[in-house]
Formats: structure tokens, sequence, C-alpha cells
């Protein structure tokens, strides 16, 4: 559990990450299919990775995910940017009432 504040706002945020190693399995053939993609403009289908979580995500559940890419290494820069974009915003800030470890 960590508590994050931005550089901009200060605002503060309790944060706790919960990883479901079923879903992390299916991530990384997704992750790298969208980093081909960008570096070489080739569109890999995402069928299949899409087929996987609706089957690994429980029936009422919702799987979200926001793709981002950053040029730096700098954490705290990178969550503020990702907190400018509202889809991501609501993803950072959901809190989950069952999460599966």
């Amino acid at each position: 559990k960590a508590v994050v504040s931005t550089q901009s706002t200060g605002e503060r945020f309790d944060l706790s990450t919960h990883w479901n190693s079923d879903l992390a399995h299916l991530l990384l053939p997704a992750l790298s299919a969208y980093e081909l993609e960008r570096s070489t403009g080739v569109c890999v289908s995402n069928e299949d990775f899409e087929n996987a979580v609706r089957h690994a995500v429980p029936s009422g559940f919702t799987f979200k995910g926001y793709p981002s890419q950053f040029i730096h290494l700098d954490a705290r820069s990178m969550f503020s940017d990702c907190l400018k974009s509202s889809v991501c915003s609501d993803i950072i800030c959901l809190r989950g009432l069952q999460v599966k470890d």
C-alpha cells in the first residue's frame, strides 16, 4: 500500500495494487503485441487476448486497462500525466470490493 502525491496539485492518493497471477499471464502477450504495433506499425489482432480476458474475468466484473507510452523514467511525471486522462484517472481511482489475488 502506498500514498502517492502528484507534483502539480499535491493531491494524495491512498493506493494499493493486487496482482492477479492469471491475468498477469494474459497481459504479457497483449503488451508485447502493443509494443510491436507501436514500434513497427504492424497491427496484431487482439482477439485471442480479448477472449482470454472475457474467460478469466468473473461475470459481473470488468477488466479495465489504459495504454500509455513515455520517453522518460520519471514515475511522478508519468502518474501526473495519467491523471490528465479521464479514462486513466478513473482506473487509478477505482476501489475494488472483491479483488482476487
